[in-house]
């Protein structure tokens, strides 16, 4: 089986500790899409030297990746959701990690064909790195 591969959008606590994290269970992190670089920075250097860096305020790359999380603050999670439509490969996972909102909140991507969930950590994430 391949390798599953995970994009992250927001690298703040919950993002950069999930993206360590799944680095260490064995998936490959394609992308950090990030609004501040010194964090993003920060946590790819606990990642394989192949995780690409992008800031949301560019241009947004396409997202080859298998597995797509949305780790934002909950009141741009539908706007990130709009604007990742026409950056997804097809079949992609899209996760939001809102402890608030529903998948609804991906409903306008759920409505194009891609898979979506929320889900949220049991326990609070204190620092991403620490």
């Amino acid at each position: 089986m391949d390798m599953q591969s995970v994009s992250i959008i927001g690298i703040g606590r919950i993002g950069g500790a999930l993206a360590i994290a799944l680095a260490h269970a064995g998936f490959r992190i394609d992308w950090l899409v990030h609004r501040d670089a010194t964090t993003a920075e920060l946590v790819s250097a606990y990642l394989a030297k192949t995780v690409r860096l992008a800031a949301w305020s560019t241009s947004l790359p396409k997202l080859e990746s298998d597995i797509v999380l949305i780790t934002t603050p909950d009141p741009d999670i539908r706007l990130v959701a709009d604007e990742l439509r026409d950056h997804l490969k097809k079949g992609a996972v899209v996760l939001h990690t809102s402890g608030l909102l529903s998948s609804d909140a991906l409903s306008g991507l759920a409505d194009t064909g891609y898979f979506t969930a929320s889900m949220h950590p049991l326990v609070s994430i204190s620092d991403a790195v620490a």
